[in-house]
Parts: C-alpha cells; structure tokens; sequence
C-alpha cells in the first residue's frame, strides 16, 4: 500500500519534526516523545491510495467500524421530506484514516455545518447533537446524505469547510477534511464588498475596511456569436447550442487533467469521450458513430 501524508497535516508534521530535531541533543527521553508524537502525526493524517472502481457501485466514504445499518429520516430535519433513508454509521478511532471520500459520483447541492457538542461519536445521540457538516448531493433522482460528525476527541477543533466550482479540487474522489463555507450571496452584501475590493485594486492593501462577506453569485454562461460568423459556420453554431455540461462533469475531467494526465489536454479528452455519452447528442449520429468507432 502506497502511503502519502494529507496536506492539513504537513504543517503539524513539519513543525512536531522541528522542534524534536531542536529539542533531542539537548533532553534525549523529551526528544524521543516528540519523534514519535510526530509518527503519530504522519499516521494519523495519512492519506492512503485507493483504487476507486469505476462501476456504478457506492464505496465507503471512510475508514472505520460499522456500527449501525437501519433507516432514519432526512438529517437535515426537512419536514416536508417524507422519505426514509437507508443510513449506515461508520466509527472512526483516532487510529483510522481520518481523510473522507465521497461514496459515489454525484453532484454536490449543498453542505451545511451545524455546530454542536462533542458527545463520543459512538452514542447514538452524537449523530444529532454533535457538531457536524452534513454534505447534500443528488445523483439522477436520488438524493444522498453525507453526514461527518465530530467526536469527543475533537473538541474546540471547529469544522472549517470551503468548496468552489467548477475546480479539480472537487473532482477528487476524497471529501477534503477542512471546508470553508460562507454566507449565502446577497446583492447588498455583494455591492459592499465590491466597493472595498475596487479600492484595493486601485490602492493597495492598505486601502482594505471591513465590509461585509458572502459566497460568489452563481454565474451564468452566454454563448454568443457575430451575425456573419452564425451564416458562414452554420454546424459550429448548431454545436454550441447544443452543447451543454454538468459542473460535476467538468470537476472530474479538471481533476483527471490535473492528476492522471499529467497535464496532457488530449489525454483529458480522450478520457472524457471514453467515459461519458452526453457528447453524442452534440454531434450528427453519423459523426457520432465516427468518433466512437476511433476510441
């Protein structure tokens, strides 16, 4: 098995490194705690190499013990959501992989971070008092819950999340173990800060004030085109206007570009043409059949 340390975890590891090579010369019995605290450190955010299958099949998000199997209502407590769900609970001690993985390809609606208590995350009562994020994706028409909940280990370790998009960043088949997330977009809030961000721009940093924050609106994309190019290119124009492409999608194939491929853009492509079918409604059937017939 192939080992490599999370990026949240280089800095404890770097710094619990530097002061055991500081401190060993001088207290020998202090220095060998501190070097193995620091295995520890590797160990605990360890990053392990999986092999995700590419069938249409749901893995484990984690690493850990299955303590519950059985169905439960919505964990966002949506009441107008009658649906039950099949939920199972997954134990993770302070010896398991604490890096997450998301169970199957689907597209992410939402993340919401309840705060909470640090109850041990083996008491039932943990999965609705402790503090936790709960991830909502959809995938065709079902919706999927991924609920991470922070034990009693973790207490006064706040949940910071973050998640953007379209990025390789969420292409990746793990869960990131630090988000952050910010307040919904609001036009005012927008407008304010704008203000202060124009005058960075001009100014400086010195020229920062605080201001209010929120997300990014969401950004919608215009395909345009002269007049003369749409008579003289009629089968480009009938492309564009057929072409169109889940965020999730391209999060993946950004991710592939950025880690499989090694930066190589026909690779990418030719993963994606492989992989995917909705470019076929793009095209004539007959072109179509002559791409795939190449692959």
């Amino acid at each position: 098995m192939q080992f490599r340390i999370h990026n949240e975890g280089w800095v404890y590891f770097v710094i619990s490194c530097l002061i055991t090579i500081i401190i060993i010369p001088f207290y020998t019995i202090l220095g060998i705690l501190l070097c193995i605290l620091s295995a520890y450190i590797f160990y605990f955010f360890r990053d392990p190499i999986r092999a995700i299958p590419k069938d249409d099949v749901i893995v484990s998000p984690a690493d850990g013990l299955v303590t519950f199997i059985g169905t439960e209502k919505n964990p966002l407590e949506n009441n107008l959501d009658k649906n039950n769900y099949t939920k199972i609970s997954i134990f993770l001690s302070i010896f398991d992989v604490h890096v997450n993985r998301m169970p199957l390809d689907a597209c992410i609606s939402s993340i919401n971070y309840i705060p909470g208590k640090f109850f041990n995350a083996t008491l039932d009562k943990s999965s609705k008092e402790n503090e936790r994020n709960i991830i909502y994706a959809k995938k065709n028409n079902d919706s999927i819950y991924i609920v991470q909940i922070a034990g009693a280990f973790a207490k006064n370790q706040p949940i910071v999340t973050y998640y953007w998009t379209p990025t390789s960043l969420m292409g990746k088949p793990e869960i990131d173990m630090v988000r952050l997330t910010e307040p919904a977009y609001d036009k005012a809030c927008w407008d304010a800060m704008m203000v202060v961000v124009n005058k960075i721009k001009a100014d400086g940093v010195d020229a920062y004030e605080p201001s209010c924050a929120n997300e990014y609106k969401d950004m919608a994309l215009t395909k345009l085109a002269t007049g003369k190019f749409a008579e003289a290119n009629p089968d480009i124009i009938k492309f564009a206007d057929a072409y169109t492409i889940t965020t999730s999608v391209v999060n993946n194939m950004l991710a592939y570009y950025v880690d499989e491929s090694g930066g190589d853009m026909e690779a990418t492509a030719m993963h994606y043409l492989e992989n995917h079918s909705e470019w076929e409604s793009w095209v004539p059937a007959d072109v179509a059949a002559k791409v795939k017939n190449t692959l």
